[in-house]
C-alpha cells in the first residue's frame, strides 16, 4: 500500500424495523418472508421528517460511541447525505417569507451531527447522489491520510419524504412489488430510511477492519442512467485496486450496489464480469432495507464489516432467478466462506461510481 494503514474501528446502524446493527445483520441471514421492502414504504408527513432524521441519526452516533474512550476534540466528521434534514428544508419552503431568513444547507446538518457527537474537528457533508455514503467514507480516508485530522467519523443518513419518492416515481424507477436485485424478474427499487456511522483511525484495535484502498469515477454517459458498458465503475474498481496493491483475483466477495433496476444491475454486471474472471461470491441487501440513498454506502460498509468478522456472507435478498449466470451470487441461504477482502461498490446519479477494498487485518482470527 502507498499510504498510511487507516482502520474502521467501530461501526454502527440502523434503518426501518432495526434499531441496531445486529438486529439487521440477523435479518439479513435470515430474511423474513415478507420484507420491509416488500411494498413502497409511505414516507412520513414532512413536519415528521425531522423527528424520524434526529431518530436515525442520533441512535447511530450513540451507538458508534457508547463505551469507547472519548474522541479526540479534532476529530473529524464527515456526513454523507442525498437531502439531509430535509423536514428544516421544506419549513423553510413553507415560511410566507422564506427569503426572510438564510436558507438551511446540508453542511449545517453535518456540523449539528458533530457537535452531537461532541467532536469539533471538520465537518461538512458530501452530497454526491447515491455514492454519498461511499464518498464520505472515502473523504475521512482522505482526511486522516493528508493529517488534517487524527480520526474521523464518517456518517450516512437519509430518510423518506414524499419530495424523494415523487422524484423516483417521475423516473419510473420504483418496483410494483418488491425489490429483486440481479433478478430477470426486477423491476425498481424501493426505499428505505437509514442512519450507519463509522470510526476511522490509524491504530488498530481487536474487531478493527483495514479499509485498504479506494477510487472514484465518473462516466459522464447520462443524467441519471449508468454507462452500460460499465467503464466507470470498472476505473473506480481498478484504482480501489492499485491503491490496496491488489489483483482481481484477490478479492473474496463483491458487496454491490444492487438496486434492482435494470439498467444499473446489468450495468455492474458487466463491470463484474470483466474484471474478476475469478468470479467471486456476490452479495446485495437493498431486497431487504430498501435503497437508503446517502446512507447505503456507509450501512453497507458496516454489514460488510460485520461480514468479515463473523466469516458469514448473507445472501442477495430477494434473488430467485439470477438474470447474470455467469455471475456467482449468493442464493437463498448464507453461506460460510470466511472471506478476508471484500470489494464494496456504490453508483449513482451523473455517472458517479465509487469502491472501496475492506480487508481483515493479518492474523486477525474470526470470532
Amino acid at each position: 500500500m502507498n499510504h498510511r494503514a487507516i482502520y474502521i474501528s467501530a461501526i454502527s446502524a440502523t434503518c426501518n424495523d432495526y434499531s441496531n446493527l445486529d438486529g439487521l445483520f440477523d435479518a439479513l441471514l435470515a430474511p423474513p418472508e415478507s420484507p420491509a421492502t416488500s411494498a413502497p414504504i409511505a414516507p412520513p408527513p414532512w413536519h415528521n421528517c425531522a423527528t424520524e432524521w434526529a431518530s436515525h441519526t442520533h441512535r447511530a452516533i450513540h451507538q458508534l460511541t457508547d463505551g469507547r474512550t472519548v474522541l479526540p476534540p479534532d476529530c473529524g466528521f464527515i456526513l454523507g447525505s442525498t437531502k439531509g434534514d430535509i423536514a428544516r428544508q421544506l419549513l423553510w419552503m413553507h415560511e410566507p417569507q422564506p427569503s426572510a431568513r438564510p436558507r438551511p444547507t446540508l453542511d449545517q446538518d453535518a456540523a449539528a451531527l458533530a457537535r452531537h457527537a461532541g467532536v469539533g474537528g471538520p465537518a461538512y457533508c458530501i452530497s454526491t447522489a447515491c455514492t454519498s455514503g461511499l464518498s464520505a467514507l472515502i473523504e475521512a480516508a482522505e482526511l486522516i491520510k493528508t493529517l488534517a485530522a487524527p480520526e474521523c467519523i464518517a456518517m450516512g443518513a437519509d430518510v423518506i419524504s414524499d419530495f424523494v419518492c415523487d422524484g423516483f416515481k417521475a423516473l419510473r424507477a420504483l418496483s410494483h412489488s418488491v425489490c429483486r436485485p440481479f433478478d430477470r424478474h426486477r423491476d425498481g427499487l424501493t426505499l428505505g430510511s437509514a442512519a450507519a456511522a463509522t470510526l476511522l483511525c490509524t491504530k488498530p484495535s481487536p474487531g478493527a477492519v483495514l479499509l485498504s484502498g479506494w477510487g472514484a469515477a465518473g462516466d459522464a454517459a447520462h443524467l441519471t442512467a449508468p454507462d452500460r458498458a460499465g467503464r466507470g465503475l470498472t476505473l473506480a474498481i481498478e484504482r480501489a485496486l492499485a491503491m490496496a496493491g491488489l489483483r482481481p483475483e484477490h478479492i473474496d466477495l463483491i458487496f454491490a450496489h444492487g438496486t434492482g433496476t435494470p439498467f444499473n444491475d446489468a450495468m455492474e454486471a458487466t463491470a463484474f464480469a470483466s474484471l474478476f474472471p475469478n468470479r467471486p461470491c456476490i452479495t446485495a441487501i437493498k431486497g431487504l432495507t430498501g435503497h437508503t440513498l446517502g446512507a447505503a454506502g456507509v450501512l453497507e460498509t458496516a454489514v460488510a464489516c460485520r461480514i468479515l468478522q463473523t466469516g458469514v456472507v448473507p445472501p442477495v435478498t430477494g434473488l430467485e432467478n439470477p438474470d447474470f449466470p455467469d455471475l456467482n451470487f449468493v442464493v437463498g441461504r448464507p453461506q460460510t466462506s470466511h472471506p478476508r477482502r471484500i470489494l464494496k461498490t456504490g453508483s449513482g446519479f451523473g455517472g458517479l461510481n465509487t469502491a472501496l477494498i475492506l480487508e481483515l487485518p493479518p492474523q486477525e482470527p474470526y470470532r
